[in-house]
């Protein structure tokens, strides 16, 4: 048996030996803690938000996902990421905002937000994020804008975009092409 009681055998090379390893038992490791990279807030963007008439509006959802078809557009392919900002109740996609492989998955929700706030003119009451990392990080968004951040186990406006969009991917594209004669 390779565990007990808060403990885990762990197997260590010897130092002079290619092939031997010492036994010995050990606490479970703590999991590293990372910390939520800040969002970067562009204060003009900010004001110019605050300043603009916006109707109140109902929940909105906010998440990142990959599309599973590879960009070729530099020197290694990736896979596109989206930031998706829906209306809770109706579904609607406010945005669908491809995201760079450099700029971190909060900041694309921030400026996504900030983009579907700036081109409908609503401002949600609450959004709704799934996990910690998420609520943490685009707290201080919220806090600056007058709407709360809050955790959903599922998100299910975001989860019929995505859906949509796997489709849309599998069949290769939009409607209907033409006959070929």
């Amino acid at each position: 048996e390779s565990m007990r009681d808060g403990e885990c055998l762990v197997y260590t090379p010897v130092v002079a030996a290619e092939t031997e390893y010492r036994a010995q038992w050990e606490a479970w490791p703590m999991p590293a803690h990372y910390s939520v990279e800040p969002l970067v807030l562009n204060l003009a963007r900010l004001n110019a938000l605050r300043a603009k008439k916006t109707e109140p509006d109902s929940p909105w959802e906010t998440d990142m996902f990959y599309l599973p078809s590879p960009i070729f557009d530099r020197e290694r392919p990736y896979y596109l990421r989206l930031a998706a900002v829906c209306q809770q109740s109706s579904g609607f996609v406010f945005a669908a905002e491809p995201s760079p492989p450099e700029l971190s998955g909060h900041q694309s929700l921030a400026d996504a937000i900030c983009s579907s706030i700036e081109r409908h003119g609503f401002l949600p009451e609450t959004i709704f994020v799934k996990g910690a990392e998420e609520a943490t990080a685009l707290t201080p968004l919220a806090n600056a804008l007058g709407f709360t951040i809050r955790r959903r186990k599922q998100l299910k406006a975001i989860q019929m975009l995505k859906k949509d969009m796997m489709m849309q991917v599998v069949r290769g594209g939009g409607g209907r092409r033409g006959r070929r004669n």
